[in-house]
């Protein structure tokens, strides 16, 4: 549907701005303004457009929460935060702003398509988004709205995931005059802090920015943020009082180094988190080291390295070091402390070390190994050509032993090591229907408990007010939402939400046995 006002949406297309922007087509549209690609008349540059729609640019605060992205972001300045070009009003009084054009997909995007992310690959987007937010927090900016959708991973040269931080709105800028109620709720429900939940927004500070990186982490290596509810106070009520899963209970291979780190940046109390996100990179630098990666400082996250250059790898390629990196041997198994799943990074395939057991050898000792192997083989080949003389010099066979029979029914020989070389004794055989306590073999089949089922709740929001849309679990409609389904089998599902005129959503979510499992997924207009 086209908004109510003026000017519609179609309507830019073909529109120059300043003589130089010319507006080609929307490529996003979100609840109070939608993006352009623009070209420009004298360049050979492309860039984005982002215009306030008309009846929400007649709101003098969402007029300032836009000019404010455009002053903020434009200031920090950093190459993991979108570049601002230029802030300005069309003629009808419109404002927009002109942004750097970006080729790729938001992290949310990227979780729904491929999963938890590696270990590596994990850690290399959330340093990056770091480096962002800590040149922010430098010159007093808390970002407040930090989620997987405001993290866009670009494509640069070989790589697909160089880090933008997007969406400065909602920012706010301490120690200045703020235009947050003190009792208002701001910022995405899944991801805001216990503070924020509690409707605090006036009182968000560093450690707002540390809760919500915590549950970014915890999404990208869990497939799913650490909380949940069927509705938007169940979930509020779950961020203020409930304690959050830990990642090994969704993630077994994960190494259990990065357990005290996540769970101190979800801290309820923020006074007992980090202090601020380098706090918490450098926690998490010292969890990946125990586990045996190589952390680059975060200054060097700002680089741009070539995708074949990894910056997140393995400290060692000794045996030790290379068991570390194996998954468990079988799923009943718990898993060493500093295991992980895969050596692979998105920056670069990490060359993989030496398996147990087989050292690199000198070069002596490889050059006398082939020349002994030459030497075994010409060997082989004279005793090839000797074999006619060794067959006739083989000795007369001997005749054939005295085999005593018992007098039992169905007997088979059975050698004994005692016996002379002509006599063998032999054992008798039951026939089929004989018993016997010592010739009975039971065999006993393994016996599993049936694992109890669990339960699923889905329910759908849209800018934090619930929507009806079709809920497909497995491949399977199961109803529209919200939808309540008992006896659930314990294990991976996948769920799906599709309703016209939205994007369809699906996540991943495993039941535990006799778990009740909530999720709620947000949802976006198809643009």
């Amino acid at each position: 549907m086209e908004p109510s006002g003026d000017r519609p949406r179609s309507a830019l297309a073909g529109e120059v701005l300043q003589n130089t922007y010319r507006i080609e087509r929307c490529i996003g549209r979100g609840a109070t303004g939608a993006v352009y690609e623009a070209s420009h008349l004298r360049l050979v540059r492309r860039f984005a457009v982002k215009v306030l729609f008309p009846e929400v640019a007649q709101h003098p605060e969402a007029i300032a929460r836009f000019q404010k992205e455009a002053l903020v972001t434009s200031g920090l300045g950093h190459p993991h935060i979108l570049e601002v070009v230029d802030f300005n009003h069309m003629e009808d009084g419109t404002p927009y702003i002109i942004m750097e054009l970006l080729q790729g997909e938001n992290l949310e995007d990227r979780i729904e398509h491929r999963g938890p992310l590696d270990v590596p690959q994990a850690a290399g987007i959330f340093g990056e988004a770091v480096s962002a937010l800590a040149a922010a927090h430098e010159q007093g900016v808390v970002h407040r709205d930090l989620k997987p959708q405001n993290i866009f991973l670009c494509r640069w040269g070989k790589r697909d995931d160089f880090v933008k931080v997007l969406d400065f709105g909602l920012s706010k800028v301490l120690g200045g005059a703020s235009m947050t109620r003190a009792n208002s709720l701001m910022g995405t429900p899944a991801y805001m802090s216990p503070e924020q939940a509690n409707a605090g927004a006036a009182e968000v500070d560093q450690r707002t920015d540390v809760y919500a990186m915590g549950a970014i982490l915890f999404e990208m290596l869990t497939g799913q943020p650490p909380f949940q509810g069927l509705s938007l106070p169940k979930l509020l009520q779950s961020i203020v009082h409930a304690p959050p899963p830990t990642l090994r209970s969704l993630r077994a291979d994960l190494p259990g180094s990065l357990e005290p780190v996540v769970a101190r940046a979800l801290h309820k109390d923020r006074d007992q988190r980090f202090r601020s996100v380098k706090d918490f990179w450098a926690g998490l630098t010292q969890a990946l080291q125990t586990a045996g990666w190589q952390v680059p400082d975060l200054d060097a996250m700002t680089d741009r390295p070539d995708q074949s250059v990894p910056r997140i790898k393995p400290v060692s390629t000794s045996p030790e070091a290379f068991a570390r990196t194996l998954p468990p041997d079988g799923p009943n198994e718990k898993p060493a402390p500093h295991r992980t799943s895969t050596l692979s990074s998105s920056v670069g395939e990490v060359a993989a070390p030496v398996a147990p057991g087989r050292r690199r050898l000198p070069r002596g000792v490889l050059v006398f190994a082939v020349l002994l192997a030459l030497s075994a083989g010409l060997f082989t080949v004279y005793l090839v050509g000797k074999k006619p003389v060794l067959e006739e010099r083989r000795p007369t066979p001997v005749a054939p032993r005295t085999v005593l029979v018992a007098p039992q029914p169905a007997t088979v020989p059975a050698p004994q090591p005692d016996a002379g070389p002509d006599h063998a004794v032999v054992a008798p055989v039951l026939p089929p229907d004989a018993s016997g306590p010592d010739l009975k073999v039971r065999h006993r089949p393994r016996h599993r408990p049936p694992r109890p089922p669990g339960v699923l709740k889905v329910s759908t929001l849209y800018n934090g007010e619930p929507v009806v849309v079709r809920v497909i679990v497995d491949g399977k409609s199961v109803g529209e939402s919200p939808v309540y389904q008992p006896d659930v089998r314990a294990g991976p599902h996948r769920v799906t939400v599709t309703a016209p005129g939205f994007r369809p959503v699906t996540r991943r979510v495993v039941i535990r046995p006799g778990e009740k499992a909530s999720i709620v997924l947000q949802l976006r207009r198809q643009p």
